[in-house]
């Protein structure tokens, strides 16, 4: 096809040049000039249509005297008919068909397949589906006749409506159940379990000082059953106004209490609890001699109980120089001593010890020590001169 194209514009081109070349002579123009009126017809010379593959042209002649002037006509290019049948196709095989070029005839389209139609089947139920079984239709092709015959239908099953409810009686069990629209059927989702519809009677009220009784009756009509009766427990006693106390509680006993019931006209007594003590507490500071402690008093007027606890030890007596002639305790004022112990042993002979604490006039707090082989007779206290104290053991000797 290019080749073919290719030497017809070739052809047309030389044809044009040797027209050029006939027409003009020396010194003419060799494009169109301004008078040069293309396209109207009236100046047409020559013309020759495309076709589907070939280019056409037109010469036209100007009106100056200038050389004749070609337009090129492009080819058209095919154009595509109908198409035509060459099979026709079926409900089960396939078909073809082809179109052709209108200008040219030229095959455009060859052996394009027609799809096949398939079945188109008018369908006659032979057993109507239930809810709960299958069904059966015959199928006939309206086109070509093919028959298929017992063809299953799926069963519709059942469309349940909504529960309903039968009650229960005293004796006779109720349920719960659904209706199915399509075949009228029945299906249970649930029982109710017989029951009596019971009510309290009070056959007795009870009162603070004696109980009552009651039983249960059904209230169902036509229905005479009923329980066995039952105590009702003695109600409470009633009072009116506050209690009357017969005796306070203290710290550590329980008081009393009572009131007179205004049904049953009967006292009715109640402890009052133990109160506990409610103590204050007061802390004594050690001194030079004496452990300090917490004192705990209660402050209930009727009862003063009282205890120590938290002991602190005594502090000693503090300042005192043996150098000095005389000394005081810093912090009670107390006379100090400088103490001496001398022990006077049986044989005649003593033994002197310098005491490293002051002597404040109580001789339990002076510690005098032992001495092997001897025993502790008596002990006898001098006091001399520059506040000194002298301690005398008599000691024996031990058999």
């Amino acid at each position: 096809m290019k080749k073919v194209l290719t030497l017809t514009i070739a052809v047309v081109m030389l044809f044009a040049m040797s027209v050029l070349l006939a027409s003009c002579d020396s010194g003419e123009k060799s494009t169109a000039c301004e008078g040069c009126e293309v396209g109207n017809p009236e100046l047409e010379v020559s013309r020759k249509n495309p076709s589907c593959v070939e280019i056409g042209y037109i010469e036209y002649k100007c009106l100056n005297g200038c050389m004749n002037h070609i337009v090129i006509l492009e080819a058209t290019g095919h154009t595509e008919g109908e198409w035509k049948i060459d099979k026709e196709a079926t409900c089960t095989e396939e078909g073809s068909k082809h179109n052709n070029c209108v200008d040219c005839g030229k095959l455009m389209q060859n052996k394009v397949v027609i799809e096949a139609y398939g079945h188109n089947y008018t369908w006659t139920t032979t057993v109507e589906p239930t809810c709960d079984y299958v069904g059966y239709e015959d199928g006939i092709c309206t086109v070509c006749g093919d028959q298929q015959l017992n063809v299953e239908m799926e069963a519709i099953g059942h469309a349940w409506g909504d529960e309903q409810t039968t009650p229960a009686t005293c004796v006779v069990p109720g349920e719960k159940y659904m209706i199915c629209g399509n075949c009228e059927s029945k299906v249970q989702t649930d029982v109710i379990e017989p029951s009596h519809v019971m009510e309290t009677v009070i056959d007795l009220e009870a009162t603070c000082a004696v109980p009552g009784s009651k039983h249960e009756e059904c209230q169902r009509e036509g229905c005479d059953y009923a329980t066995a009766a039952v105590e009702i427990p003695v109600t409470d006693h009633t009072m009116v106004g506050d209690w009357i106390i017969d005796n306070d509680a203290t710290c550590t006993a329980p008081g009393s209490k009572h009131y007179v019931c205004t049904v049953c006209t009967q006292p009715q007594t109640a402890d009052i609890p133990v109160k506990g003590h409610n103590y204050e507490d007061t802390v004594v500071a050690p001194t030079c001699t004496a452990d300090g402690y917490t004192k705990h008093v209660c402050s209930r007027e009727e009862c003063g109980d009282t205890y120590t606890d938290t002991p602190t030890p005594a502090t000693g007596h503090d300042g005192f120089d043996t150098a000095l002639t005389s000394g005081k305790c810093s912090k009670c004022d107390a006379q100090l001593y400088t103490v001496e112990i001398k022990y006077q042993l049986a044989d005649g002979t003593s033994v002197s010890e310098k005491a490293d604490y002051a002597y404040d006039g109580d001789v339990s707090g002076i510690e005098i020590a032992s001495i092997t082989g001897y025993s502790i007779v008596s002990t006898k206290i001098n006091t001399i001169a520059d506040y000194k104290v002298e301690v005398i053991v008599i000691c024996e000797a031990i058999a």
